[in-house]
Parts: C-alpha cells; structure tokens; sequence
C-alpha cells in the first residue's frame, strides 16, 4: 500500500468540542428562526428547532442527574458507555446528538 503525504504539511488540531456543547453554546443561537427541524415520514409530526433543544437540554439533565432525582449520574468527561438501541424516528435524533 503506498503511503501518501501532504504537500502542504500536518493540518493544525483543533479544540475537541463535542455536538451538545457546540449547538447549545452557539453565540447566536438565539436569533436563529424556530423552523421546522425534523418530520417524520410516517405520522407527518413536525419538530421544530427550539422545541429540538428542549428536547436535547432535558435529556442532558437525565442523563447527568443524580439517581434520588430520577437521573442517571453519568458526569461529562467519564467513562461510561450508554447503549441506545431504537428504530429511525424523532426521538433518535435527540439521543444520538448527546453521543
């Protein structure tokens, strides 16, 4: 197998930013327009982006929340492992950007 090189040198890293971190702590976040996010293709419900957040925000709680609390306590930066195993719908697309 060959091995090829850049021209132009090793690319600069870049800060590791993770999804939730990145579209919640976007500066303008709040002057973006509430339009419909997400239909599913079955039922015809829409979502639309703020509801969206909501959404995300809530499950960051659960997931981060202390047991008594009805949480998992699964802190930011650790180790744990959280398997989601779910068929294509709007729910999906809540889980899978907290991964």
């Amino acid at each position: 197998m060959p091995y090829l090189k850049s021209l132009h040198g090793l690319s600069p890293v870049g800060p590791t930013v993770n999804y939730y971190d990145f579209l919640i702590g976007h500066p303008d976040l709040a002057s973006w327009p509430d339009y419909t996010l997400l239909i599913d293709a079955m039922t015809g419900k829409r979502r639309r982006f703020r509801e969206t957040l909501t959404r995300i925000e809530e499950c960051a709680t659960a997931l981060n929340s202390e047991k008594r609390d009805g949480g998992l306590e699964i802190d930011p930066g650790s180790k744990e492992v959280v398997g989601i195993l779910s068929e294509n719908c709007l729910v999906w697309t809540v889980l899978g950007s907290l991964c």
